[in-house]
């Protein structure tokens, strides 16, 4: 993941390639809707996720740790 500054400084996050990636939403979900229903994520955000799109800091993390470790995230979310 290359770390690229806007206009702002801010620090844009992209995924440059697919297997830059571990994990996969479709490992743990059949659709970023179902994702959406299960962890609260909206489905957008996971689309854009998916694409390489600049998502915030929040959500980018969240999204590594269920891609890691879904279970976890579910047992911090009591939908276990």
């Amino acid at each position: 993941m290359e770390a690229r500054r806007d206009r702002t400084g801010d620090a844009d996050y992209r995924v440059d390639d697919a297997k830059a990636r571990q994990g996969d939403p479709q490992s743990v979900a059949k659709s970023p809707r179902e994702f959406e229903r299960r962890f609260g994520v909206p489905a957008r955000t996971v689309e854009g996720w998916e694409q390489g799109k600049k998502v915030d800091v929040a959500a980018r993390v969240l999204l590594t740790v269920i891609e890691k470790e879904p279970e976890a995230v579910e047992r911090a979310l009591g939908i276990s």
